[in-house]
């Protein structure tokens, strides 16, 4: 009796296969759950701020639908006389929510806009201080300076120096030149606007002053127009500033006069009251 023959074919089995396509669905679900938490924790991209004024539209949003469901409640339920003053006082209230959601956006474009302004104040405010520290020493010489001169006001009238008159003939100017009048010391400059009317401007405030700046832009507009700067003994310093900037910034003709004195200066000539 013949014997049978073993069998040689090789039996395939699909288990490797089952198993890396079963690692790979997990390692996909895995991936996925990882993006959907970390989706969730970055908000959709939006800052905080903006995360708090969506979650408080969506509280007023929840407010007005209470306030319509009651309306609607009594407009089923109440007479019409007591319905009429609730609607009223109701919408009234929709109104008021409506105005805060559109205000809460308003008042913050304005917030920004107001920082961006006060923030350029305080960097040209913190400027001219930083410039005018360097003159604290010549302004309290100044201080001391005019206690002196106070102290002399209670003199007899023989023992006060005389006025410093500024002739016509003196300042070099000609007859048709409008003369714009500064007067330079060592603490500053003093803008003579009329006989009796000056303003003090400090040397560091020059190029950063608006009232220094007005007076010279008002002589650019006249015709012919000469800035002419009394000297005083210690303002040759106040002079150089003073003139530089009427020179390059408004494009001014400018002279100079020496003042022979310490008397105050008188323009009667040339100023009127």
């Amino acid at each position: 009796m013949a014997q049978a023959r073993p069998r040689t074919d090789a039996e395939i089995s699909l288990f490797p296969f089952l198993s890396i396509l079963v690692c790979l669905i997990g390692s996909l679900v895995l991936l996925i759950v990882i993006l959907t938490m970390v989706q969730s924790r970055m908000g959709d991209g939006r800052t905080p701020e903006e995360i708090q004024r969506a979650a408080e539209a969506i509280e007023f949003k929840k407010q007005l639908a209470l306030v319509a469901e009651e309306i609607e409640r009594l407009k089923a339920s109440s007479p019409a006389a007591a319905t009429k003053d609730a609607l009223d006082d109701r919408l009234k209230a929709i109104v008021e929510l409506r105005k805060e959601l559109a205000l809460g956006e308003d008042a913050r474009k304005l917030n920004q806009q107001t920082s961006v302004v006060l923030q350029k104040e305080l960097e040209n405010l913190t400027t001219q201080l930083d410039a005018m520290m360097p003159e604290k020493p010549p302004l309290a010489t100044a201080i001391e300076k005019l206690k002196v001169e106070l102290a002399a006001r209670n003199k007899k009238p023989d023992d006060i120096p005389p006025a410093l008159i500024v002739q016509p003939g003196g300042t070099g100017a000609s007859a048709v030149s409008k003369l714009f009048f500064v007067e330079c010391g060592g603490a500053g400059i003093v803008i003579h606007k009329s006989k009796t009317e000056q303003e003090r401007i400090s040397v560091a405030s020059v190029g950063a002053d608006a009232a220094y700046d007005a007076f010279l832009d008002g002589a650019r507009k006249q015709p012919n127009a000469v800035v002419l700067f009394l000297l005083r003994e210690d303002g040759y310093g106040s002079y150089i500033r003073a003139a530089g900037w009427a020179e390059s910034r408004f494009n001014l003709r400018t002279g100079k006069l020496p003042l022979p004195g310490k008397g105050p200066v008188d323009l009667s000539a040339f100023l009127g009251k």
